[in-house]
């Protein structure tokens, strides 16, 4: 151990003076820290130090630290810290010096977001809250913890569109730190069908409309809060008549879609049946004639410009 100790001595030969209050006890040389050095959070620094014997030339046969020589001085935490070097000799003697160094914060705090991830992607309306933190590990600590908005605030996602979310630390040392998130609000939801006229079924009972009898088809699309419809289209164009010049069940068939492309499909089922009465089936016979464009004589006409205005309307 005397060996080791004068190597270390003379290694650093000038660079600090053996301490000791007894000259006769053991001495020590400090030479990291030195009493008041100063360090930035996380320096690596190594402990630099080494026993002598005394005048008394006693070996020493004790030379401990609060760190073992060459490993690392704490420099983790900021403040001031103090590393004790204690020495003892084969007489009993004991020498004790111990120096202090500061550690000063040059590490920025560190933010944390734990509910929004960068490039996050989120439906309209959906419900997210902002959490947030902000922590300075060991430094000076957190002066100020500065979001987009508070933390537990609703992250807009009222609108589609790209958007950003900001989160700055600062410490007392004035070391600072930003964080920025970047999400996008998009539309995957299919627009809305409605349709008046067919009417819905009730239960298994489809809406009925003689043979011929002129409906006319009724119906829009919207798409809330969405990227807007861009196409309502269905079998026959909302105002026009639907088909009923065949007996027979059938359906409308409305096809919607948004500017994100989704998309959705609704069918309206009817039903064509043979007139029931007289006067039903007269009318019949009447569209029928004129939509063959054959003649017909004054008094058919006249029953029929009668039985039209009779007629009850399509429901």
């Amino acid at each position: 151990m005397l060996l080791v100790s004068l190597v270390v001595v003379l290694s650093l030969a000038g660079a600090a003076a053996a301490e000791g209050g007894d000259a006769n006890a053991p001495q020590i040389v400090l030479y990291a820290p030195v009493d008041g050095a100063t360090f930035y959070q996380g320096q690596s620094v190594q402990a630099a130090f080494a026993c002598l014997p005394g005048a008394l030339g006693w070996p020493v046969i004790s030379c401990a630290a609060d760190v073992a020589l060459d490993d690392l001085l704490d420099t983790q935490s900021v403040g001031t810290h103090t590393f004790t070097v204690r020495a003892e000799d084969y007489a009993g003697a004991v020498t004790t010096v111990t120096d202090s160094y500061t550690v000063i914060d040059v590490v920025s705090p560190v933010v944390t977001v734990t509910t929004l991830a960068d490039r996050a992607v989120y439906d309209v309306g959906a419900g997210v809250s902002v959490d947030y933190r902000c922590d300075d590990p060991g430094g000076s600590g957190v002066q100020a913890c500065i979001g987009s908005l508070p933390n537990g605030a609703p992250l807009p996602t009222g609108h589609l569109g790209s958007f950003g979310f900001d989160v700055t630390a600062f410490d007392w040392a004035g070391n600072s730190s930003t964080v920025h998130l970047s999400y996008q609000v998009v539309d995957r939801t299919p627009p809305t069908i409605s349709i008046s006229r067919p009417a819905a079924p009730v239960g298994d009972r489809v809406p009925a409309y003689t043979l011929g009898q002129l409906v006319s088809a009724d119906y829009s699309c919207s798409d809330s809060d969405g990227s807007g419809v861009v196409a309502c289209l269905g079998d026959v164009p909302s105002g026009s008549a639907l088909n009923t010049s065949n007996l027979g069940l059938r359906a409308l068939t409305v096809v919607a879609r948004d500017a994100a492309r989704n998309s959705a499909t609704s069918r309206a089922p009817t039903r064509s049946s043979t007139p029931s009465t007289a006067s039903q089936l007269r009318s019949h016979r009447c569209r029928r004639s004129r939509s063959s464009g054959r003649a017909i004589s004054s008094r058919s006409s006249s029953r029929c410009t009668a039985t039209s205005a009779r007629a009850p309307s399509a429901a």
